[in-house]
């Protein structure tokens, strides 16, 4: 009996090192779950800790990851997860959520495709905004003297860099601009370019080779236009100003077909003209001809007088 029972001793002293799974030495690694643990705490499972709200923090062999959850409390569900995507299971997306209420992720940095979401678990674009009704995006700069782009769109392959800030360095407001040679464009259906602000500071409406500070491909339509114009032409009623005569004012016409200055049908069509210049030379012709007027009624007196 004796000998029976020392044998069932020594077996029970031997076989915790078949069957042990733990390690916990006075120095080095501890290891739950195995018995080669690689780091200073290696656990070979989940880990878990708290009561009816679960805290648990998580390390599985398809779909590894960490979590730091509450879950079971319906008022609030805190999370943050990091996880890579199950290779048999496409739903359970690489994610990294922070403070999900009721079920909703604030962020989620990565899903199956590579999207960030903020206030979704969801994103479908590279970077997804959703809000309840504020503002979605707000960017701030930190030094107020110094003028940092708060939006900078870079284009490597074509080498453009469009910036959108709140400064361009000498004044303060919304600045939006090209970095580069490239024109400026705001468009419809993603690609055709209504509006184009090329680098010499030429902005077209309608075609994107404007030629002028404002070049426009269509009508215009308007309640009032102001012109300014230097070189008005009141100076047709100075005495020393020379009025052609009547007789060599026929002769031009019906060599030129137009009146003297101004421009003829081919000039216009082939240059178009100028609205301030033209008032300008209708009302030189129009003082002319008050001039021609006025002689003509003092010649018409002195017929009758005779």
């Amino acid at each position: 009996m004796k000998k029976i029972v020392s044998i069932f001793l020594l077996f029970q002293m031997y076989l915790p090192g078949y069957t042990q799974t733990n390690t916990f030495p006075a120095t080095g690694n501890v290891g739950i779950g195995t018995t080669s643990p690689l780091d200073l705490l290696h656990a070979n499972g989940n880990i878990r800790w708290g009561g009816t709200n679960t805290n648990y923090v998580y390390s599985g062999q398809d779909g590894i990851g960490l979590y730091l959850e509450q879950v079971g409390n319906t008022a609030a569900k805190s999370r943050v997860r990091l996880q890579s995507s199950k290779s048999s299971d496409l739903t359970n997306y690489s994610q990294f959520f922070i403070d999900p209420y009721n079920g909703f992720s604030f962020m989620t940095l990565g899903n199956a495709n590579g999207n960030v979401g903020i206030g979704t678990s969801m994103p479908t674009y590279k970077l997804e905004a959703v809000t309840g009704g504020a503002a979605a995006l707000r960017l701030q700069t930190s030094n107020s003297t110094v003028p940092n782009p708060q939006i900078d769109l870079y284009d490597a392959g074509r080498y453009q860099e469009t910036v959108i800030s709140s400064s361009d360095g000498a004044t303060v407001g919304t600045y939006l601009a090209s970095y580069s040679n490239h024109p400026l464009m705001f468009g419809t259906n993603h690609s055709t370019a209504q509006v184009t602000l090329v680098s010499s500071g030429n902005l077209g409406i309608g075609t994107i080779n404007p030629s002028e500070k404002l070049s426009v491909n269509g009508n215009i339509r308007t309640q009032k236009l102001i012109v300014t114009q230097l070189g008005w032409s009141d100076y047709v009623f100075d005495k020393d100003y020379k009025l052609r005569s009547l007789q060599d004012l026929e002769a031009f016409i019906k060599e030129n077909k137009h009146l003297p200055e101004v421009p003829s049908t081919k000039e216009v069509s082939e240059k178009g003209i100028s609205v301030g210049d033209n008032q300008a030379l209708l009302l030189k012709k129009i003082e002319e001809l008050t001039l021609y007027v006025i002689e003509l009624k003092k010649e018409i007196n002195k017929i009758k007088n005779k």
